[in-house]
């Protein structure tokens, strides 16, 4: 590893245990360094999770916000952690849930919906690949029974 990662690696434990400790939130983590460890959200939505529904939806909101700023392909991942906090949040406080969606914007309404066609549409491919491998191994496991 080299030393630019060594320190970005050390940056990110420090950080996360900062987050588990609650001496500070995800707000308080400078926009660059988000960016450049974006794990850092997954922490920071663990660590609200324990504390209150209220201070999740905050910790989604700098999300959110980091979103409508970064290029194209951070964001893509930033979506995707913002897709899974929605789906914890509707899971856990459906009216939070509501309220949060009902203030995004269209076009990050719109780029979610499009990666949950996008799943849907791997894991559909997964279940068929699957099933016809299920369907080899009873095909042919008949065939050495014979």
């Amino acid at each position: 590893m080299s030393k630019q990662e060594n320190f970005l690696q050390d940056t990110l434990l420090w950080i996360d245990k900062m987050l588990i400790d609650n001496e500070i939130r995800i707000k308080d983590v400078p926009y660059r360094i988000r960016l450049a460890l974006p794990s850092i959200y997954i922490m920071a939505f663990r660590a609200s999770r324990s504390v209150s529904s209220h201070r999740y939806v905050g910790d989604m909101w700098v999300l959110y916000n980091d979103i409508l700023c970064a290029e194209v392909p951070q964001r893509e991942e930033l979506l995707d952690y913002l897709n899974r906090a929605m789906d914890w949040l509707k899971c856990n406080s459906e009216d939070d849930f509501y309220a949060f969606q009902a203030d995004m914007d269209k076009e990050i309404l719109q780029e979610l919906q499009r990666k949950g066609r996008d799943y849907a549409a791997i894991v559909k491919c997964q279940l068929q690949d699957k099933n016809t491998a299920n369907a080899n191994n009873i095909v042919s496991t008949t065939d050495e029974m014979q």
